[in-house]
This record gives structure tokens, C-alpha cells and sequence, in this order.
């Protein structure tokens, strides 16, 4: 069984993955391989998992990352939501963004 990170190794979403490899490898008695696949922001990985045969022995260490792209890249060969289903929860981040008071951004989403 193959757990896609779409991130090099060394990094917190590689550390979490190798953590939930071993767990899973002990709970369901088969060895997870865990394969980074970096680049694109994690397109890369992501996209090797979409098209991988699904027989569910492939499956993508998704983050906040991959929401993001969906915005941010119009050209990706895949959608993720379309493509991609959710397993487990992992790991939740909190993610903040600060505006300046004056900020178009923020003056948009007041009027709105």
C-alpha cells in the first residue's frame, strides 16, 4: 500500500505520514510505503494519486495545501473534489489571515 506525500521529505507533512504509516502498517498488518512525491505546490502528488488504478492501495496525505491550489492553478488535470475521497481526519491546522485595516480585501468582504 502506497501514502502519496505531495511534499520532500524531512517536513512536517513527511514526519506525519511516516507516524501514520507505521500505525496503520500495525493496525492493518500490511507495510505502507510511504512516497514523496514534491513539487507544483503538491500537484504532483496529488495527481499521481488520482490517477492511480482505484483499487485503494494508493492514497494521498491531502492538507490545507490542496484546497488552496484548487484556487490558485486554473489549468490542473484534475478537481479535487470531484476526484479524491476523503478517508480520516488526521491533523488540523488553524490557519489566520491578517489584513490591514485599510485593506481593499477587507473592505470587499464588509460590503458584502
Amino acid at each position: 500500500m502506497r501514502l502519496i506525500v505531495g511534499f520532500a521529505p524531512g517536513g512536517a507533512p513527511d514526519i506525519v505520514a511516516r507516524l501514520v504509516g507505521t500505525w496503520l502498517s500495525e493496525r492493518v498488518g500490511k507495510q505502507f510505503l510511504i512516497e514523496n512525491r514534491p513539487g507544483g505546490g503538491s500537484n504532483i502528488g496529488t495527481e499521481a494519486v488520482v490517477r492511480a488504478p482505484p483499487d485503494g492501495y494508493t492514497i494521498l496525505l491531502a492538507s490545507s495545501t490542496n484546497a488552496i491550489n484548487a484556487t490558485l492553478y486554473e489549468k490542473l488535470s484534475y478537481n479535487f473534489i470531484r476526484d479524491i475521497m476523503p478517508v480520516a481526519g488526521i491533523i488540523r491546522f488553524p490557519l489566520v489571515m491578517v489584513v490591514n485595516i485599510g485593506s481593499a480585501i477587507l473592505v470587499t468582504n464588509i460590503l458584502m
